[in-house]
């Protein structure tokens, strides 16, 4: 869950089209460089989509709850 809330801007968007040449949809383009420009070091999902692509994909950090809350537990 976000603590800020994202305001669509152009340089997300054009961001979001850059995320999108990784084979990620438009929408999940969208969500992750909403993520990327609030600095958020996670981006928690189940969405197998978005976990595959997730090796080819930088900051922030991709991962499933269960690895989030191992990290959380170290």
């Amino acid at each position: 869950m976000s603590a800020t809330k994202v305001n669509k801007t152009d340089s997300i968007v054009e961001e979001a089209h850059l995320i999108n040449k990784y084979g990620f949809s438009k929408k999940d383009s969208l969500h992750l460089a909403a993520a990327k420009n609030s600095c958020a070091d996670y981006f928690i999902t189940v969405d197998k989509g978005i976990l595959k692509g997730a090796k080819l994909y930088g900051d922030p950090k991709i991962i499933d709850p269960i690895e989030f809350i191992a990290k959380m537990e170290d």
